[in-house]
């Protein structure tokens, strides 16, 4: 496809979602224009100097610019221009532009990922809330976007379970059949080998910041020696990523990303470890998918 025409993130107030997802995709695909923008205008005096700490937590540098209104930049979206709605009421809000405006394509989650994915208005949260919202937003957008951007398409997909408790429970039945049916599996945050002690023969360790995975000649279990001390920033690094990438399409692997929730509470960073393949699934018991993307 061809890469003209910017791509416009709009959320309530130009402070999190949106203002994050400009910042990360403008680094990550630099080739591409990304701009992002507010329907409501914040209040002139809020503090976001926590912004500058949170974005280099993740490997990006703060522009520290203040939020741009939806209103400001409006008039200069064209054709082939696409607009990405990072908030379930944008849609009502916009109907006008909308309306006037066919040829300016317009994507939001809605219908098209499970609710675990939709991005939700974090103002006023705490930081673990803002980064579960901002981990949404990379899942959300990498899902709508992957042809626009051109990314590969593999037979690779992400795998999730409900919670991290199904996730330690069912590993070891689950690599043991996807090793049997041919498929290779990449665990990224390393768990104890007695969870997998059926399926041990099958193991391999490898430092997953190197990125590079040996080829095997049968399938096998790749698990991470260590723990990476920053693994946001690798998951989140365009020549990680792109490596990562290169490697898993030379045959079919399961990318585990592990538990959604654990206790009852949604995790960001198996949302971060979902952008790296275009294909997910979420199941819920060994037998059961719930949720399966070919896009």
């Amino acid at each position: 496809m061809d890469k003209t025409g910017k791509i416009v993130f709009l959320c309530k107030r130009n402070i999190v979602r949106s203002y994050f997802a400009e910042i990360i995709f403008s680094d990550l695909y630099p080739d591409f224009e990304f701009e992002s923008a507010g329907v409501i205008s914040p209040d002139s005096k809020i503090d976001l100097a926590w912004r500058s700490n949170l974005l280099a937590n993740l490997g990006f540098k703060d522009p520290a610019r203040n939020p741009k209104s939806f209103e400001s930049i409006k008039h200069d979206l064209v054709e082939g221009d696409i607009i990405i709605l990072l908030d379930s009421d944008l849609t009502g809000m916009l109907s006008s532009f909308i309306t006037l405006n066919p040829k300016i394509k317009v994507l939001g989650a809605v219908n098209r990922l499970p609710d675990w994915a939709f991005t939700f208005d974090p103002f006023n949260m705490n930081s673990s809330d803002i980064k579960l919202a901002v981990a949404r937003v990379i899942f959300t957008v990498h899902n709508l976007l992957w042809d626009r951007l051109n990314l590969p398409v593999s037979k690779s997909s992400t795998v999730f379970w409900e919670s991290n408790k199904n996730f330690l429970h069912e590993i070891d039945a689950y690599c043991k059949r996807e090793v049997s049916n041919g498929n290779s599996v990449v665990v990224l945050k390393p768990i104890p080998l007695s969870y997998i002690s059926s399926s041990i023969s099958h193991v391999r360790l490898f430092d997953i910041s190197d990125v590079q995975i040996p080829a095997s000649a049968s399938p096998v279990i790749w698990i991470p020696r260590f723990e990476h001390p920053f693994m946001d920033q690798l998951l989140l690094s365009k020549t990680w990523i792109t490596i990562f990438r290169q490697t898993t399409a030379l045959s079919t692997f399961k990318v585990i990303a592990g538990g959604l929730m654990h206790d009852g509470k949604y995790l960001y960073y198996p949302l971060l470890a979902g952008l790296i393949t275009h294909k997910f699934e979420v199941r819920a018991r060994l037998s059961e998918t719930l949720e399966v993307a070919k896009q």
